[in-house]
């Protein structure tokens, strides 16, 4: 976790975190340095009580004195990561995985998305999830999560995807597709050797289509556009048109980029979780997928899994309205914006903050 400190030499108009007015508050005198796609993030390390939905607990953080341009002009103050502690550039795993654990909290997290940008109604849960964003007929799948790259450990939210269908055209069929689900990234990111022939198939029979990282059309038939289906641990999700296509009366932009993610991985982004309602579970390491499967639209086909061991909140009865973010999350004003800390991708537009949630209401759930 990092926000602004009182010696940020270019914070824009973020609120700064004034150390001088904590009395908790103790220097640890060493610095961290982030990189993310759009840039670095610089400063020095404090250590302080964190307050999350009533619950505290005391825990390394990051004081900012150098922004880049990106996270200079996002929404929120700051960025609280929610990834593994294998990742960390501070201590342990974090302040909610510590504050979890100290609580006797499971070590989980869902996630809900607004289906616009700008709009209100995005949700974080910790310690399960709720029931009212799951229909009569849900059902969870789940999928493991795996190592990635060369460390035989846990390091991302990575999950194996047997396969990425565009219409009935199998694009990845190689045991070596991974993907990383990110709610810091807006779109679906493809890899640079699988990126034409996805963009090929899905543009087939359109009129005008550009572009090269990222694709627009003129005069678009929305008719022609192909369903997607993603394939996670023997389960398939459907994303149709209106999932992963921006209309904009005629023209239309297509919700994919060119982005290699770390050692060549795929990324579900905002695109897949706004999708379906998703669950991190650290305790198990397995990402949690909910399938409406309301009769007559099959969206989800093949394997169950199910989180009922876990906590469920049905009428949410403490809900906090996060304007600050330091995750997606926390800490004190705007939108919340919903990244990772260890977003850090060769394309320059990975790891951008998603702007303009809305705001974002984060429900601790307490065990009985």
């Amino acid at each position: 976790m990092w926000v602004p400190g009182p010696h940020c030499h270019d914070c824009g108009f973020h609120h700064k975190f004034q150390t001088a007015a904590s009395s908790t508050f103790e220097d640890k005198r060493a610095d961290f340095y982030i990189v993310y796609g759009d840039g670095p993030v610089a400063g020095s390390l404090g250590y302080d009580r964190v307050n999350i939905g009533g619950l505290q607990i005391s825990s390394v953080f990051g004081l900012a004195t150098n922004q880049s341009e990106a996270t200079k002009n996002m929404c929120a103050d700051g960025l609280l990561g929610l990834g593994f502690g294998s990742l960390s550039q501070f201590s342990g795993d974090g302040a909610v995985w510590e504050l979890l654990r100290k609580t006797q909290i499971p070590l989980v997290f869902s996630l809900h998305l607004s289906q616009e940008g700008n709009s209100q109604g995005s949700v974080l849960t910790l310690g399960g999830y709720h029931k009212s964003f799951l229909g009569p007929n849900h059902s969870w799948s789940y999928a493991p999560v795996v190592p990635i790259g060369p460390y035989p450990f846990i390091t991302y939210w990575a999950i194996q995807m047997s396969a990425f269908k565009v219409g009935f055209l199998n694009i990845c069929t190689s045991s070596e597709c991974r993907a990383i689900v990110d709610s810091g990234t807006s779109f679906l990111c493809i890899p640079t050797a699988y990126y034409r022939k996805v963009v090929a198939s899905i543009t087939r029979g359109q009129s005008s289509c550009a572009g090269k990282s990222f694709v627009k059309c003129t005069n678009c038939d929305a008719s022609l556009f192909p369903n997607i289906s993603v394939t996670l641990s023997g389960t398939s999700y459907l994303l149709r048109p209106q999932n992963y296509v921006a209309m904009s009366g005629n023209d239309c932009e297509l919700r994919i980029q060119e982005a290699e993610g770390v050692f060549g991985s795929w990324i579900l982004g905002d695109v897949f979780v706004m999708s379906f309602y998703t669950m991190f579970d650290m305790e198990n390491k397995r990402i949690g997928f909910a399938c409406p499967d309301s009769p007559g639209d099959k969206v989800c086909t093949s394997k169950r899994g199910t989180f009922d061991a876990f906590p469920i909140v049905s009428q949410p009865s403490e809900q906090i309205v996060l304007k600050a973010a330091a995750i997606s999350c926390l800490v004190a004003l705007c939108a919340v914006c919903i990244t990772w800390l260890f977003s850090y991708l060769r394309n320059p537009r990975y790891g951008r903050p998603r702007t303009g949630l809305g705001e974002a209401l984060i429900t601790p759930v307490r065990q009985q």
